[in-house]
């Protein structure tokens, strides 16, 4: 086959490697097969695609380790060794001015790097220090594949003092140095004895100062900061990780990667393939991760990876807490288990899937509703009765948590509700200025049922049920995302879960007059009786949740103080509704409508 023909075949292959689904592995490794076969005499032929693959594969986050972009350039070869003799120049150059300061130099780098450090993924920073009074220089140290090029010709722009070194090629000699180090590392997966050399070697380096610590950078929306450690041991457990396992994935940044890999290290697999899910109300982001460890994805599980920044408030942390004493070890709540881990920066607990055992598919009640050719799509109404009777909701409403009891409105939902933000959102929504707000009916009726004292149970509640949050399949019913799981108001979940009904799946296009004759109908207390039939629209879709409704009303029956008064239900669903402004991604202005409805009726119920 001639030169031509193998670009040809080359090309094709490059268009298939990133797609709307990922990355195609198969593809990238074939391409990486084709070019170790070309001969060494013909190899210049391929230099400008081999350029053009690394910097479409480093755009995407991408590491190539069985090509060698020195082999497709012969004057490169040249360069190279010019430039060493450089590095050796400037390495015995007195610095016409040298940073003292650590965190200075660091903040500098960090400033003139960010976009690679976005982009990167096996890189890890670190502090070498033997004499703290002598001035810090920048040394980047990488492996004899890595496509190091790029990082050189950017930061050598910007500093005159920056070493480049090959890791199994460095010595520090003189025993009075000091570095702020970046390793540049290339993927070991499926490579243990690789693995074991480079952290001999990382280990060798580092063991040889007095000081060490290893940096990790987090952004924020001001400016990136730093969180660092002066664990060697868990600084060269991470090397390992994160070096040993590959995602699938490019669009998460090299922290994000590291905590995702920790948390799935059990696992031991070099392979592990995932897909975005929706971020959570907590700001926490989501994902569904599988890994790869045989041929058939059919004999793999699926797991929940939910992970954040790791703060004071170390909210992952609390929810595991809460998942360990609410659900796990309990009989007969299905095979739920969670598992958590932290890094400097980032923390992240592992959920099993949604699924049960033997099912091949299970779908979140959101996509049941929303399309029609879902196998489950015609019988919603069984579903959420099945869900309040499944064996998790069960178990939290047995005696064993069960308690009635009397409070504030504010005291029991104070956690669900920022007035200072819900107020800005009104202001956006119903173009109102700061003196409208104040003056607003609905607000004027919140803060009056806000502080009304009410009777009602207290059990275990899920704490933000809504559509996404919980799965079905043929044998079961799961429930996901227990960051609100504790002790709460026994109807919380049923009117998260009518929230989500209306607010989300109702259809955006009906004139609010038709969605306050619903919510008018909606007041009655004949709505909680499972025979009863609506009347205020005739839409087909709207009558099928509506009925859903109906149900997850009647359930809640069982939890209300009294049975013949169903005020206790609509002040917990005026608060959740109220919250759901808050939403952009909700019917915003149906929330807005309801909540004035909802508080008009309660004001007059409770006499206040």
């Amino acid at each position: 086959m001639s030169a031509g023909e193998i670009l040809l075949r080359l090309n094709g292959l490059k268009t298939q490697t990133f797609t709307k689904d990922g990355v195609n592995n198969s593809a990238i490794e074939e391409i990486q097969f084709i070019l170790q076969q070309v001969p060494n005499e013909n190899k210049s032929a391929y230099k400008k695609f081999v350029n053009e693959f690394y910097e479409h594969c480093f755009a995407n986050g991408i590491e190539l380790n069985r090509i060698n972009l020195k082999d497709f350039d012969q004057d490169q070869v040249a360069k190279d060794d010019i430039d060493t003799e450089k590095e050796v120049y400037i390495e015995n150059v007195e610095i016409a001015k040298a940073y003292i300061d650590f965190d200075e130099l660091l903040q500098n780098l960090i400033m003139h790097m960010e976009d690679y450090f976005e982009t990167y993924k096996g890189y890890f920073i670190t502090k070498l220090e033997n004499d703290p009074s002598k001035a810090t220089k920048i040394l980047f140290l990488y492996e004899n594949t890595y496509h190091y090029v790029p990082i050189r010709n950017k930061i050598r722009s910007h500093f005159s003092d920056v070493l480049f070194k090959e890791i199994h090629e460095f010595k520090d000699d003189t025993g009075d140095n000091n570095y702020l180090c970046v390793f540049l590392l290339m993927s070991k997966m499926n490579d243990s004895e690789g693995l074991r050399t480079l952290r001999t070697s990382i280990k060798t380096i580092i063991d040889n100062f007095k000081a060490f610590n290893s940096y990790s950078l987090l952004k924020t929306e001001e400016k990136p900061t730093f969180k660092f450690s002066n664990e060697k041991k868990k600084f060269l457990d991470d090397v390992e990780i994160v070096m040993s396992t590959y995602l699938s994935n490019a669009k998460i940044h090299s922290e994000e990667q590291k905590i995702i890999k920790r948390l799935c290290e059990s696992f031991q697999t070099p392979l592990i393939f995932y897909r975005t899910l929706k971020e959570g109300f907590s700001g926490a982001k989501v994902l569904e991760v599988r890994p790869k460890k045989s041929f058939d994805f059919q004999n793999e599980n699926r797991y929940i990876v939910k992970y954040g920044v790791l703060d004071d408030d170390e909210k992952l942390k609390k929810e595991y807490i809460n998942f360990s004493k609410y659900i796990a070890g309990y009989k007969n709540v299905g095979s739920y288990t969670a598992h958590y881990k932290d890094t400097l920066t980032h923390e992240a607990i592992l959920y099993n899937y949604a699924i049960s055992e033997q099912s091949k598919e299970s779908y979140s009640f959101s996509e049941v509703l929303e399309k029609k050719d879902n196998k489950y799509h015609d019988n919603t109404a069984t579903i959420i009765d099945k869900l309040f009777k499944c064996g998790l909701i069960s178990h939290w409403s047995s005696n064993d948590f069960k308690s009635e009891k009397k409070a504030k409105v504010s005291e029991i939902y104070g956690e669900y509700i920022n007035i200072k933000k819900l107020t800005q959102v009104i202001k956006t929504i119903k173009n109102y200025t700061d003196e409208d707000v104040l003056k607003c009916p609905l607000i004027e009726n919140f803060n009056k049922i806000w502080n009304v004292e009410i009777a009602y149970n207290e059990k275990v509640c899920h704490g933000d049920l809504h559509s996404d949050n919980f799965f079905v399949d043929e044998n079961d019913i799961f429930l996901i995302d227990f960051g609100y799981t504790n002790l709460r108001h026994a109807l919380i979940d049923y009117t998260s879960l009518e929230c989500s009904i209306k607010f989300k799946h109702f259809p955006f296009y009906i004139l609010t007059s038709e969605l306050e004759d619903i919510e008018r109908e909606l007041l009655s207390s004949k709505t909680f009786d499972l025979s009863y039939t609506f009347s205020s629209t005739t839409r087909k879709e709207v009558l099928n949740l509506l009925n859903i409704i109906n149900t997850i009303r009647n359930s809640a029956n069982a939890e209300l103080v009294s049975r013949q008064d169903q005020t206790e239900y609509l002040i917990s669903l005026f608060i959740m509704t109220f919250r759901q402004i808050l939403y952009s991604d909700l019917n915003q202005l149906y929330a807005y409508t309801s909540s004035c409805l909802l508080s008009d009726a309660l004001i007059i119920r409770l006499g206040i």
